[in-house]
C-alpha cells in the first residue's frame, strides 16, 4: 500500500477504531507508528491534506465511509501563503519520510509475527496463500485460495520480508 493509501484512511482509523477488522487495525498502528516519527508541523501540513472529514461514499460491506477526500495542493498551498509547487515538494518529502516509517513498523510486526509462530503461511493480497516457489532462473511463485493447500514455513524465509506478504498462523490441516 502506499502512504497516500493510509494518509486517505486516516480519518476512518480514528472514527470506526472500535469496528476496524484485523487487517486494518495493523495498518492503523503501522501509520500511527510512522506519525509518531515526524514532527508537529509535518502532521499538520498532512493533516490540512487528507484529514478533512469529506468522506468517499460508504463501504458496501460496513456502510461507513472508509477514506476522506484530500484537498488539492493548491488549496492547501494557499491555506500556508505558499506556491503549489513548494508546497506539494513539501509534502512529497515528509510523506516520504512517512512512508519509510510505515515500512519500518510493518517489517517490525512481521518479524515479531513471524518469531512468535513455530509454523507460519504466507498470504498476499488479502486471501492468497503461497502454495509453492520454485526456485531458478525463471522462479515462479504459484498461490491458491484455499488455506488447506497454503505451503508451511518453518523459521526464516526471504519472501516474508517482501513487501504485500504477511504472515498468518498456518491453516488447520484437516
Amino acid at each position: 500500500m502506499t502512504t497516500g493509501y493510509y494518509l486517505r484512511h486516516w480519518g476512518h482509523y480514528e472514527r470506526d477504531r472500535d469496528t476496524l477488522n484485523p487487517h486494518e487495525r495493523v495498518s492503523a498502528a503501522a501509520f500511527f507508528l510512522g506519525l509518531q516519527a515526524l514532527t508537529q508541523a509535518d502532521i499538520m501540513l498532512l493533516a490540512y491534506k487528507y484529514h478533512t472529514g469529506n468522506s468517499s461514499n460508504p463501504s458496501t460491506t460496513t456502510g461507513e465511509p472508509q477514506t476522506d477526500i484530500p484537498l488539492t495542493d493548491a488549496v492547501c498551498a494557499e491555506h500556508y501563503n505558499l506556491i503549489p509547487a513548494e508546497y506539494g515538494k513539501q509534502r512529497r518529502i515528509i510523506e516520504a519520510r512517512l512512508g519509510q516509517q510505515i515500512t519500518k513498523a510493518q517489517q517490525q510486526y512481521e518479524d515479531y509475527q513471524r518469531h512468535k509462530l513455530d509454523e507460519y503461511a504466507l498470504t498476499v493480497g488479502g486471501g492468497w496463500y503461497i502454495r509453492s516457489v520454485s526456485s531458478g532462473a525463471w522462479a515462479e511463485i504459484i498461490l491458491t485460495c484455499n488455506p488447506q493447500q497454503a505451503k508451511i514455513y518453518h523459521g526464516s524465509t526471504t519472501l516474508a520480508q517482501l513487501p504485500g506478504f504477511t504472515v498468518v498462523k498456518p491453516p488447520n490441516k484437516a
